[in-house]
């Protein structure tokens, strides 16, 4: 043990939140703050975004949610609006605020896409649900309010309604997952819309795979080592998926196109995966 580390250990952290998109929290936030944890710290705080707690506790001692007055999924433009942030107590050894630029939050914001701290990812393995489907689908709504030309980027509901009346004639269980404003509902599906995080790894740890365009639901899937199908029109996002933000080596399917995705792209990536 070299003489940083054994300084550090019996003493206290405290981090965040990470307020920001979700892959990067996913990806360039959270496993760092794990690697602390377990290699210099004998405590762990966390501040987090609400209803993120699921991806911090395998480590943390505490958690704390936080909820900003504003938000932006752009990490950068949220400077200036985070009010009462969750400050840390006395005795704290380590503090790793929302925006220091020692954590990598400024990273991801910098667009890098390889890592510049050491991380520890973990396995997430949910609770078998009382129900599990074969396919999980994130339908963005075409009018997704945190999102630009959001009309440009998803489906329309008609291309999800083929979709999934492929899915159903190869007799998959499927189920809509994200939010109740920025996802739709697509017929013959189970609505998961709006369930909490932990339950949504409950069902993508016990799915086949997961399909839409890239999101945040799509890089969590990785952490759950399942099989993704995945589309964008930004080339930089085939090696994030297939190389750099899939330290387990998941299955994945990568398809070039956002709205203008070729459907028939989306029914041999079903098929081959």
């Amino acid at each position: 043990m070299d003489t940083q580390v054994s300084e550090l250990k019996n003493k206290k952290l405290f981090a965040g939140p990470f307020v920001g998109e979700f892959g990067w929290e996913l990806f360039c936030w959270q496993g760092y703050i794990r690697y602390l944890s377990r290699n210099q710290f004998d405590h762990t705080t966390v501040a987090c975004m609400s209803g993120h707690s699921a991806l911090y506790e395998d480590f943390a001692d505490e958690i704390i949610e936080y909820s900003p007055d504003e938000y932006s999924p752009n990490c950068q433009f949220n400077k200036g609006k985070m009010t009462n942030i969750p400050e840390p107590p006395e005795g704290t050894s380590k503090y790793i605020s929302p925006n220091t630029t020692e954590a990598p939050s400024y990273t991801p914001c910098n667009g890098s896409f390889d890592f510049k701290f050491p991380q520890i990812f973990t396995t997430y393995k949910g609770n078998r649900p009382d129900v599990s489907f074969d396919i999980l689908i994130h339908a963005r709504s075409r009018k997704h309010s945190g999102q630009v030309n959001s009309q440009d980027r998803n489906m329309s509901r008609e291309k999800w309604d083929e979709v999934v009346n492929y899915l159903t004639s190869k007799n998959y269980s499927v189920a809509s997952i994200g939010t109740l404003d920025s996802s739709m509902h697509i017929k013959s599906t189970k609505d998961l819309r709006g369930i909490s995080l932990s339950k949504l790894i409950d069902y993508m740890s016990h799915s086949k795979t997961i399909l839409g365009p890239s999101s945040g639901p799509l890089h969590l899937q990785a952490l759950c080592a399942k099989p993704v199908i995945v589309w964008s029109g930004d080339i930089n996002n085939k090696y994030r998926y297939q190389t750099a933000w899939n330290p387990f080596g998941a299955p994945v399917k990568y398809l070039n196109g956002w709205s203008n995705v070729k459907i028939e792209h989306i029914k041999s990536a079903i098929d081959d995966i």
